[in-house]
């Protein structure tokens, strides 16, 4: 049986989505401690994932890992199962288009959370201006890929690229970044969110709300 230790921020989204796919998928792990910091990553962030001695870092490249290497468990009787892949064989393109553009709409959010105390608005700064505008195409643009109110980006079954969204967005609504996603958004996307969070893998963990400033 393989040994895991996860480090991972407590409000991250990238963080929550790791610890959602290790959910679905039946993968115990523990809790790693102080975050070594460049002597485990050269990037010096977590979530980071320790396998069998093997240091895996970048949510992106661990959730990959884990898609491609583990099956999934059978899903809760009244939830639709999760995806088997990372991208489908039919839709490979399409899929991995939207996986780069939800990993766009994260940079930007969390360029806005990186900022949020410097300018008195973001309207004040020109690129996080740009940020703003940008992640609201995207919301957009994720409301017209979905095609209907009961389903996520793959009918049937729940995404990586459903959980990533999600998380991103429950950042925001945890209050960390002033933006009005549901502005952007339409039915099926506030349809989508309301049906992952009702999920166990979700509920079991959510972001917690910002506390406010002293």
């Amino acid at each position: 049986m393989s040994t895991r230790e996860l480090y991972v921020g407590p409000v991250s989204p990238y963080g929550r989505a790791v610890r959602i796919v290790l959910a679905e998928k039946g993968l115990e792990y523990e809790h790693g401690g102080v975050f070594p910091g460049y002597d485990m990553s050269p990037t010096n962030q977590v979530p980071a994932l320790i396998e069998d001695g093997q240091v895996i870092w970048d949510s992106g490249a661990i959730i990959e890992y884990l898609m491609s290497r583990y099956p999934n468990i059978p899903p809760v009787s009244s939830h639709v199962p999760f995806a088997d892949t990372l991208v489908r064989p039919d839709h490979e393109l399409s899929d991995k288009l939207t996986l780069t553009t939800l990993l766009t709409l994260g940079t930007c959010l969390t360029n806005l959370f990186q900022f949020r105390d410097a300018f008195p608005s973001y309207e004040d700064h020109p690129y996080l201006g740009r940020c703003i505008e940008r992640a609201g195409n995207i919301i957009a643009w994720c409301e017209t890929q979905l095609d209907s109110e009961t389903n996520g980006f793959f009918p049937g079954s729940v995404s990586v690229a459903d959980v990533r969204l999600a998380s991103l967005l429950a950042f925001v609504e945890s209050g960390y970044v002033e933006f009005d996603w549901r502005s952007y958004a339409g039915p099926k996307m506030s349809s989508m969110v309301a049906r992952l969070e009702a999920r166990p893998s979700f509920v079991e963990f959510p972001i917690p709300l910002k506390e406010p400033a002293a």
